[in-house]
């Protein structure tokens, strides 16, 4: 067998042990704040039908899925059956024929599927929680995996914007117990969108007028001006100077301007989405003050495939790209045979998160967790001292290892430091005979030597142990 050098795909990445340690912090605070606020787990398979998969993201979300080859001679059977190739031009025409499946782009949809498939099980109002990855074909860069997890809350069976409120504060929770810093939280709304398209007269090709304006943070207003005249719209620039002016004010001053601009008859859609809006702000005016920064963003569209209310889209000043998104979505089941059934969720990106945490250097603390004692190993009677000392530990929740085999004392120590151990006990012959060990903080290098009565105690009094 020839050699091989090993390598990964691109947009994916290896977590060791110390990575793993930061990446487990992260859902495990989140799940506990989901639990909080009465979600419930659920999981996925991470392969699903394409065809539930695929009109859902909007045409570039659909080109993002990756998918998955049917197993054995996939081109068999079309030649068989006299297919022709020729006629069939194009990729998409030959899809159908080799793949049917493919690994999921988020979370949402197959919840959705999920829904529709359980409902005769499920209660609603329905809330629940899910910790997994996704895929997508997308070009790898800072930031931006091809294989990341996302931890998404959905409640569906809800049309009240009480469920939203709730969102907002599973946000602030989240990124607070996580000790993250600096945090905005943009809001918007389709049909404030929808009315944007409709004041500049381009209801009809609405998908289309927002999908070049979404783009405003990557090619600058002249270009999405430019793309706008390449395919037809014709936008006043003075009016979008306008509209540009109230998207940068805080909510409470914009409010009075976007209900002017949405007062017309002709723009029902846009003050319904206005509407939703104020509703939400006065339901968060009234809560308890939140550690994120709120505002509204006009603006903010988020690939627009099933979204039909509220939008959410969170940032930091320091880390380009989103941390957190979500929206209402009214009727994502009725595509899988339950219609009407209304939903609205948030999904926080734990894999750029994790990065924001790791340069802010606030993974520190969490190095020696999950590795807090080391009994060493001096074999034969202290040996045996120290497994009834290890299984006590064990039994009192308390991570502890032996060091599996007799060794010198200087190397056990060794590995005992790199390893990332809190404490290191000692028990020789001469503990053995007095009752005692001694335990030395490998972060401080201070030792003292106990009764091993005492020593679960002091290892619950001396240590702070995560959650």
């Amino acid at each position: 067998m020839s050699k091989q050098k090993p390598t990964i795909p691109q947009g994916t990445r290896d977590f060791g042990p110390a990575e793993m340690l930061g990446r487990e912090y992260i859902f495990d605070t989140l799940r506990r704040v989901f639990k909080r606020y009465g979600y419930q787990p659920i999981e996925t398979p991470c392969i699903e039908q394409l065809s539930v998969l695929t009109g859902k993201y909007g045409e570039e979300g659909d080109r993002l899925i990756f998918k998955i080859v049917n197993s054995g001679d996939y081109l068999d059977a079309p030649l068989k059956a006299d297919f022709d190739f020729h006629q069939a031009s194009g990729s998409l025409k030959l899809l159908p024929l080799i793949s049917e499946k493919a690994l999921r782009y988020d979370l949402t949809v197959p919840f959705a599927r999920y829904v529709v498939m359980n409902q005769q099980h499920l209660t609603f109002p329905f809330k629940r929680y899910q910790i997994q990855p996704v895929w997508r074909a997308d070009r790898p860069q800072k930031g931006r995996y091809r294989e990341f997890y996302q931890c998404d809350v959905d409640v569906v069976g809800a049309n009240g914007l009480l469920s939203e409120l709730e969102l907002v504060r599973i946000c602030d929770a989240g990124f607070q117990e996580l000790g993250l810093e600096g945090v905005t939280l943009r809001l918007n709304n389709r049909k404030l969108l929808e009315g944007i398209a409709t004041h500049f007269g381009a209801a009809d090709r609405f998908v289309e007028f927002i999908t070049i304006l979404d783009k405003m943070d990557k090619i600058g207003e002249d270009g999405v001006f430019k793309e706008w005249a390449e395919k037809g719209f014709h936008v006043d620039a003075g009016s979008f100077s306008h509209l540009k002016a109230i998207s940068a004010m805080p909510f409470e001053e914009a409010l009075p301007q976007l209900r002017l601009l949405f007062s017309g008859s002709d723009n029902v859609i846009g003050a319904k989405g206005l509407e939703e809006l104020e509703t939400l702000f006065e339901w968060i005016s009234i809560s308890p003050p939140v550690s994120i920064t709120i505002a509204l963003d006009i603006f903010l569209a988020r690939g627009l495939g099933y979204y039909t209310g509220t939008i959410f889209e969170a940032g930091t000043h320091d880390f380009r790209g989103s941390i957190l998104g979500g929206g209402r979505y009214d009727n994502l089941t009725g595509v899988f045979g339950l219609p009407g059934l209304s939903g609205v969720g948030i999904s926080f990106g734990a894999d750029r998160i994790y990065d924001i945490l790791l340069a802010r250097g606030l993974f520190e603390k969490l190095k020696s967790v999950g590795k807090k004692v080391l009994l060493i190993n001096f074999g034969g009677a202290a040996e045996r001292k120290s497994v009834e000392v290890w299984m006590d530990l064990l039994a009192n929740d308390i991570p502890a290892e032996v060091y599996p085999e007799f060794s010198k004392p200087a190397k056990q120590f060794k590995y005992a430091d790199q390893a990332g151990f809190g404490y290191v006990i000692v028990i020789g012959d001469q503990e053995l005979e007095a009752g005692t060990c001694n335990v030395k903080v490998l972060a401080t290098g201070l030792q003292e030597t106990m009764k091993l009565t005492s020593l679960v105690d002091f290892l619950r009094l001396t240590f702070t142990f995560m959650p």
